[in-house]
């Protein structure tokens, strides 16, 4: 075989049936490196059988069976771990994903013995149970000596948080199949998870204006620079002429210029309410649909042009100022992919000692557990701006959002 076209076909190994890399232990605690099989036992208790016949019959041909059966025995167990050993993997792993998306790992994978070729390698990798909804295992034929391959495979995180692979676990059962030896190799490796995100039924972000989804809610205005009349006052050095009220100049005998009215800026405030009293579970299903709707509120602000900011009630709050920018993305989702249930610190508390200047003035859109005191919607209204509350299965949480599916409800 000639190496260019070695090379080639190398680099696009398919991916096989699954059904035969059932023998290869997944588990993260390997036993002794070797997983048996039936066969391997039956050979056993034929070798014995045919040890003892050709004792008693003094039978060359029962001798002859009994030696070539314990070859085969002796070849299964030796020449299977001689194919696993030298064997080395390079990874490329992203260091950030989101949930129930599927990501993608890049191998290249080296024969680094002289004389003796690889047949028959398995590869998978190692997560904890549970946390990986797929994970692609990979069935390479055959590497010769010093040779290698390149291909990629894809695993699906189960839910936000941390995600742990403990190493690649690669194995053989070349030449017979009678067992499979296996080894693990590898760094381990974590992975950043961030929430998966649901979608917005209807746009409400995307308005300069605080007069469309935030009707109802106090307008945060202040004098400046816009097209709606706010107030007269007089002139100073330095002011626009043409914002000069001729006419009510000329009746008060003084220069007065028009003052407008400039809505709130483009900045949304996201704050979590991650708080629960002693009679909830642990666990609350709906928790991970509330973070799933910040995470999406939160890139869909800065998609919008907006600065966002995120405000987690804990002890000490978590929070992220108002940023934009793809890092601010990245800020906000590796916040929300730590954030849990917590019984020690409520909103209350939390907006009480957190410090809001004039740079969170804007929008604030607060999801909560449970209903939120009117004294901190009014005090948030103060220091921020407009102020909307959601709580799941609500009728504005329903007309809002719909949460991604395949999101899975447990808590990290």
């Amino acid at each position: 075989m000639k190496t260019q076209k070695t090379r080639i076909q190398e680099e696009n190994y398919p991916q096989v049936d699954h059904s035969c890399l059932k023998d290869l232990p997944a588990a993260h605690h390997p036993l002794f490196g070797i997983y048996l099989r039936w066969p391997m036992l039956g050979l056993f208790v034929s070798i014995v059988l045919l040890a003892v016949l050709a004792f008693v019959s003094q039978s060359n041909l029962l001798f002859w069976s009994a030696s070539l059966a314990t070859a085969i025995f002796f070849v299964s167990i030796l020449l299977p771990g001689r194919i696993i050993k030298g064997i080395a993997i390079e990874k490329n792993i992203p260091s950030t994903g989101v949930a129930s998306k599927p990501m993608v790992i890049k191998y290249t994978v080296r024969n680094t013995k002289r004389y003796i070729p690889v047949f028959s390698l398995k590869i998978t990798e190692l997560f904890d149970e549970g946390r990986v909804i797929a994970s692609s295992k990979v069935y390479i034929p055959y590497i010769k000596p010093g040779g290698w391959v390149k291909f990629h495979t894809y695993f699906t995180p189960a839910q936000r948080g941390k995600l742990i692979c403990h190493g690649t676990r690669i194995g053989t059962k070349y030449p017979f199949g009678l067992l499979t030896r296996f080894d693990t190799i590898g760094e381990p490796f974590t992975t950043t998870v961030y929430p998966a995100l649901g979608t917005l039924k209807i746009n409400i972000i995307s308005s300069r204006k605080s007069s469309d989804f935030f009707a109802g809610s106090t307008q945060s205005r202040s004098k400046g620079n816009s097209d709606e009349f706010y107030a007269l006052r007089e002139y100073l050095p330095g002011d626009n002429p043409k914002l000069i009220h001729w006419k009510r100049s000329a009746r008060m005998g003084t220069l007065l210029v028009r003052q407008m009215t400039q809505f709130s800026p483009l900045r949304l405030t996201v704050i979590l309410d991650t708080f629960v009293d002693e009679s909830t579970p642990g666990k609350d299903p709906s928790f991970e649909r509330e973070v799933s709707f910040a995470a999406t509120l939160l890139c869909r602000a800065l998609e919008s042009g907006y600065k966002a900011a995120l405000i987690c009630s804990s002890n000490p709050a978590k929070i992220v100022p108002p940023l934009s920018g793809r890092d601010s993305q990245h800020k906000i989702l590796q916040a929300l992919s730590d954030v849990s249930l917590q019984k020690e610190t409520s909103i209350t508390d939390t907006v009480r000692t957190v410090k809001i200047t004039n740079a969170w003035r804007g929008r604030c859109i607060i999801i909560a557990t449970s209903e939120i005191p009117s004294s901190v919607i009014n005090k948030l209204t103060d220091m921020i701006g407009p102020v909307r509350v959601f709580i799941p299965d609500s009728p504005d949480w329903k007309k809002t959002f719909s949460a991604p599916p395949n999101l899975k409800t447990e808590a990290i």
